[in-house]
């Protein structure tokens, strides 16, 4: 099954979702600064959003309601109304999706029919080495990466976070589950380290139009996990967001965000009816606007179920040696091409072949069938039918740099 793919606006999000609730701190507990300055904005996965509209829900607990709150043990209470949240009544859904200057990159998909909306996706991801550049203790900025559902105001995001958003964080990574609009309530965090498999999810159990949300941040391999569970009166998430990256406070160099960005694998995307949904491709977006300009670009298949959303990527790898078999190649008969060399990507790099002027074949380069990669060794194999000069090169992945080239000549049958 397919969904065509529609977004329609790109420009300014204040987006989250629809209840409030406390820190694991005493009953009624806000987040405050050192100075008490309250009504203080901090930065947000939803953009920045006066201190008291932030809330930390404690394990086991549910938000029923705007501002309610269950715990494990069945008591409840009422939070207080924050600085800014003047709402009366739930926003109007199926408007236009819409980014703020702080997202950086991202892909999406939405639902298509009056009533098509989505209510479940996964989205795997394995915790990039941290940034080379400064996150100072005390200094409030924070990289946020994250799969997503949403509607033209809330969104409910597993989060993975760099830095200090200045009511957690720091220096190294954390998880938490957040559901936001102009409140935003999450999880309680959960550190995490560079190498760790993280799944995010975002699940509904939806009837007559009132859903209860389970999100879910975890680490595979181990039972740590961070989860909020939400009902809101609201069954109308049409957008799929199956990776984003957002930046919030000064990020002012591109070492300040992991080298080679963050990859989005085994993405799976359901709709109303539960039916696993597969796009065809994700609509992708890049904010060309953003300083500094970092490499920022996303490689994608909405098939494949993928979005790997690159900056700072890998420099050109060295390619010094090149071997075949049989040699010289032949054409028509598939050849197996080992190359040496250095900082190979063992995960992601590719092999292309690419024709001479002088011949017709592969006039922009074919990619090899890769059977093998480590730091310093490639092996790739093709079949080419036209004789002639070639010229083989090596690149670090979709966004990563490329070789300079070695030379090959296919001969005759």
């Amino acid at each position: 099954m397919k969904r065509s793919v529609a977004i329609l606006a790109l420009a300014a999000l204040y987006a989250c979702s629809d209840q409030h609730t406390p820190t694991s701190q005493p009953l009624f507990a806000m987040r405050s600064d050192s100075s008490g300055a309250l009504g203080a904005l901090i930065p947000t996965p939803v953009g920045p959003l006066p201190r008291s509209c932030v809330y930390e829900i404690e394990a086991g607990s549910h938000l029923t309601g705007p501002r309610s709150v269950v715990r494990a043990d069945g008591t409840g209470y009422t939070l207080p109304q924050c600085t800014s949240d003047t709402r009366s009544t739930a926003p109007t859904p199926f408007g236009p999706l819409t980014l703020d200057t702080n997202y950086r990159e991202a892909a999406f998909d939405s639902a298509s029919g009056a009533f098509a909306t989505w209510h479940k996706i996964t989205a795997t991801w394995v915790v990039p080495d941290a940034p080379l550049g400064s996150y100072p203790s005390g200094t409030v900025r924070a990289y946020f990466a994250f799969p997503a559902l949403a509607n033209s105001t809330w969104i409910l995001q597993p989060v993975l976070q760099y830095g200090n958003d200045s009511y957690f964080g720091g220096a190294y990574w954390t998880l938490a589950s957040y559901q936001c609009d102009t409140l935003c309530y999450h999880s309680s965090p959960l550190t995490v380290s560079t190498g760790q498999t993280i799944q995010g999810s975002v699940i509904g159990a939806c009837s007559s139009g009132k859903c209860v949300w389970t999100i879910v941040a975890k680490v595979l391999g181990t039972t740590d996990s961070t989860v909020l569970q939400a009902t809101d009166s609201s069954d109308t998430y049409v957008y799929a967001i199956g990776g984003a990256v957002e930046k919030n406070g000064v990020i002012s160099t591109c070492s300040q965000y992991p080298y080679d960005g963050v990859h989005f694998n085994s993405i799976a995307l359901f709709d109303e009816t539960d039916t696993e949904v597969w796009p065809t491709s994700w609509t992708t977006w890049i904010n060309t606007a953003a300083r500094p300009q970092c490499g920022f670009s996303i490689a994608q298949s909405g098939g494949l179920g993928y979005a790997y959303l690159y900056h700072n990527a890998e420099p050109a790898p060295t390619l010094s040696t090149l071997s075949t078999n049989p040699s010289p190649p032949k054409q028509y008969l598939s050849a197996t091409y080992t190359l040496g060399g250095s900082a190979f990507d063992a995960a992601f790099a590719q092999v292309f072949i690419t024709g001479d002027s002088s011949i017709t074949s592969c006039p922009t380069a074919c990619t090899m069938s890769v059977t093998s990669r480590s730091a310093t060794q490639v092996v790739a194999n093709i079949a080419l039918t036209v004789p002639g000069p070639y010229t083989v090169t090596v690149k670090n992945g979709d966004g990563g740099g490329t070789s300079a080239g070695l030379n090959v000549r296919i001969v005759h049958l």
